[in-house]
C-alpha cells in the first residue's frame, strides 16, 4: 500500500492520512512536516527530495501533499492516489476555523512554527489569502494531472464531500484494508 493524498490546501489531507494511517498501520509522511524549517524557512528543495525519496522508496507508505518538487519521487511507486477533492466553501470554512484556532492557542503547526495574527491575516503568506488565490488552480492542477499520459494509469479515488472522506474512512476501518 503506497498512497499519496492530494488536494487542495486545507481540505483535510493530514487530518485523512493521520487517520487512515491509524486504521491501517502504514507509516504516515506528512510533506508539509518535512518542508519547512523553524522561522518559516523552506528546506532546501535537494535536502527535501532525500528525505522524502528515502521515505517513498519503503514499502508501504500514506504520503499527503501536493509538492511538485517531490511528485517524481512519490508517484512512480503509488499504488492509490486519493483526492480530496471538497466544495471550496468547506475547504475556505477549515481554513478560516483552523488558522483561528491556531492564532488563538498557539498551537504548532511543523518545525515549531506557529501561526500569528499578523501572518495569519495581515501577511501575502497568510493560509486564508493562500487558500482563497490557489483553491481552483490546484482543483484543475491535479485533474489535468490525473490525466497525463505517465499519471494516467494511476488508480485513484475522488472525495468530493466530508460524508464520501467518511464513509471511506468507515469502510476501511470495517474491512481492515482498501
Amino acid at each position: 500500500m503506497r498512497i499519496s493524498v492530494v488536494g487542495s490546501s486545507c481540505s483535510g489531507k493530514t487530518t485523512f492520512s493521520k487517520r487512515l494511517s491509524e486504521i491501517t498501520g502504514v507509516k504516515h509522511v506528512p510533506i508539509d512536516e518535512y518542508s519547512h524549517l523553524p522561522n518559516w524557512q523552506e528546506r532546501p528543495t535537494a535536502e527535501l527530495r532525500e528525505l522524502i525519496g528515502r521515505e517513498a522508496s519503503a514499502e508501504e507508505w500514506i504520503i499527503d501533499g501536493n509538492y511538485t518538487k517531490t511528485r517524481d519521487l512519490v508517484w512512480p511507486r503509488v499504488t492509490l492516489v486519493i483526492w480530496l477533492d471538497l466544495p471550496f466553501r468547506v475547504v475556505y470554512l477549515r481554513t478560516i476555523w483552523r488558522t483561528a484556532r491556531r492564532v488563538i492557542t498557539g498551537e504548532e503547526v511543523c518545525a515549531g512554527n506557529r501561526e500569528t495574527l499578523s501572518n495569519a491575516v495581515f501577511s501575502r503568506d497568510s493560509m486564508i489569502y493562500y487558500v482563497a488565490k490557489t483553491f481552483w488552480y490546484r482543483r484543475r492542477r491535479i485533474e489535468g494531472l490525473l490525466k497525463e499520459p505517465q499519471y494516467s494509469s494511476i488508480p485513484y479515488m475522488r472525495l468530493r464531500t466530508t460524508r464520501e472522506v467518511n464513509e471511506f474512512l468507515y469502510g476501511v476501518e470495517a474491512h481492515g484494508s482498501l
